[in-house]
């Protein structure tokens, strides 16, 4: 069984409150008796307006001697003692004393606490969470009631005068506000015979707050039955599960009634619980208040990194939040797939720095290619003969010297040209005009040795490569189309183009034969596919870096 071992122990104390002979009634009252002058507050009730309805009740009424520390930490020890020998039936505290607070916790002040800090509190106060945790420990009944009017003055950094935070335990009822109206609340109501929890909550005066354990079917006087109703075992059970507000505790419920009242309200908790995570990473991102630009930017980043969002569009589909889930596993992180204001500069961290790391090696290749490019031209292309202009441009089509090796091969054409009968010149015209791969075949069976067949070749050549790779160079066509497609994308990536020295020639935003070269030459620096067109890893590294 996964029931949680204090919700077992409240389960269990809820059946001894149905069976268990009477016990003692104990209550600790934390008044004003030899309270310092300087932490006195005279108005609101005082600790005899709750002792004497309380004895007269029954209880056993414990008092510090004085309200020095170790005054108050006895009372308190008494109180455990007297759980310790036997279980308590009744247990009543009751807190008069000035307080200070944190978002934490409360301290009940002794006359040592004046100018107390947060470091020092502990010290010379009685912890609130630590009489919560006592009480429900009892085994019974036990009601906690704190005034809220009795604040003092003079307290150091890192405390709030009055109470604070605190934490409320399984089991235990707690009612807080002004001094006068508790003491009525406890004489004509806590004491009340036959008067629940809940009936007490329903006649609470103005100013008091009650919270914690407010059962309909228990109070604090009222005489149980000698034998357990299933009836009121299930529902303190429920409400101890209520309390704890965990999986675990849920779940204990339901194992232990399955198909109990409250079985549709805790599976309802249940998945509410199990879907916090990502809500609360949700609610993380939308705080983040992100632009659609800066959507792209985390698209770019994770692109960058090798985590594929499936567009860089500034929408965060699917594709996007499995790229972001992928990098928080990477890193350790827990996988929402949403990010958060850490985690996007950690992120942009790495982008930077891979985005160094390319732009360094795609600069120590250019360097390497442009010394391998001058060493090729130095040894065939620079005498500018044809074979020689030929052979560069074939090993380097976009390389530093190309338009110079084209401009001479344009004037050894059209030198040619006049040379060449016209029956060859029209035909080489025709096929230059139709520019395919059967047309330069039918050329070259027909002028095998035209002076214009070198040049047919190599033209050849190029578009039987094209054919190879035409379903890499149409993916990469309809990927510029959507990442590079307007105007103001264009004119981008020339820039950046400019930026990096790839030469795009005249900034535009329109991809002539130049551009095409400059993109060239950079997918070639990051060893990208050498298509000429802007596809989305060639516009991720381009603007990555930025």
């Amino acid at each position: 069984m996964r029931a949680l071992s204090f919700v077992l122990g409240m389960w269990a104390a809820l059946a001894a409150w149905a069976t268990t002979a009477h016990s003692e009634d104990v209550a600790l009252i934390y008044g004003q008796h030899g309270q310092a002058i300087s932490l006195f507050k005279a108005d609101g009730a005082d600790a005899q307006d709750f002792a004497e309805p309380l004895r007269q009740a029954g209880f056993r009424v414990i008092e510090p001697g004085d309200n020095s520390a170790e005054g108050m930490r006895l009372a308190a020890q008494s109180i455990e003692d007297a759980i310790a020998a036997e279980p308590v039936d009744r247990l009543v505290i009751v807190v008069l004393a000035p307080m200070a607070s944190t978002m934490r916790d409360s301290w009940v002040m002794s006359n040592q606490a004046e100018g107390a800090s947060g470091l020092t509190i502990g010290a010379v106060g009685v912890s609130l969470n630590a009489l919560s945790d006592l009480a429900s420990r009892a085994g019974g009944r036990a009601v906690i009631l704190v005034a809220s009017d009795k604040r003092p003055d003079g307290l150091a950094a890192g405390l709030a005068p009055g109470l604070g935070g605190f934490d409320r335990t399984v089991g235990v009822t707690y009612a807080t506000g002004p001094s006068a109206a508790l003491a009525d609340l406890l004489e004509n109501d806590f004491l009340a015979p036959a008067k629940t929890f809940a009936d007490v909550a329903r006649s609470v005066p103005e100013g008091v707050e009650m919270s914690g354990f407010l059962s309909g079917r228990v109070g604090l006087m009222d005489d149980i039955a000698p034998t357990a109703s299933p009836e009121v075992i299930e529902q303190g059970f429920w409400q101890a599960v209520q309390m704890i507000d965990t999986l675990e505790a849920y779940d204990a419920y339901l194992d232990a009634y399955a198909q109990g009242p409250h079985r549709a309200a805790a599976l309802e908790r249940i998945k509410w619980l199990r879907d916090e995570p990502e809500r609360q990473a949700r609610d993380a991102e939308a705080a983040l208040n992100l632009t659609r630009d800066a959507r792209r930017g985390i698209q770019r980043d994770l692109s960058l990194l090798g985590f594929d969002p499936r567009g860089i569009d500034g929408v965060f589909g699917p594709g996007s939040r499995a790229a972001m889930a992928a990098w928080q596993r990477k890193n350790g992180l827990e996988e929402t797939g949403f990010v958060t204001g850490n985690q996007l500069l950690r992120l942009r961290e790495q982008a930077n720095l891979r985005a160094a790391e390319l732009e360094e090696g795609a600069r120590l290749l250019r360097e390497q290619e442009e010394r391998a490019d001058r060493a090729f031209w130095r040894d065939t292309g620079r005498e500018g003969d044809e074979a020689g202009l030929r052979a560069y441009l074939k090993r380097y089509p976009d390389g530093q010297f190309a338009d110079v090796a084209q401009t001479r091969l344009a004037e050894i054409e059209e030198a040619r040209r006049a040379e060449t009968a016209r029956e060859e010149r029209d035909a080489w015209d025709a096929t230059r005009e139709l520019n395919t791969i059967p047309a330069y075949q039918q050329f070259l069976q027909a002028y095998p040795n035209s002076g214009f067949a070198d040049a047919a070749r190599d033209r050849l050549f190029e578009l039987e490569e094209e054919g190879k790779n035409s379903a890499a160079f149409e993916q990469a066509r309809a990927e510029e189309r959507k990442f590079a497609g307007t105007g103001v994308a264009r004119l981008l990536v020339e820039q950046r183009l400019a930026q990096l020295g790839a030469n795009p020639g005249e900034i535009d935003g329109k991809f002539d034969k130049q551009t095409r070269q400059a993109v060239r030459r950079f997918q070639r620096s990051r060893k990208l596919p050498v298509t000429g067109f802007v596809s989305k890893a060639t516009m991720v590294q381009l603007l990555g870096g930025k």
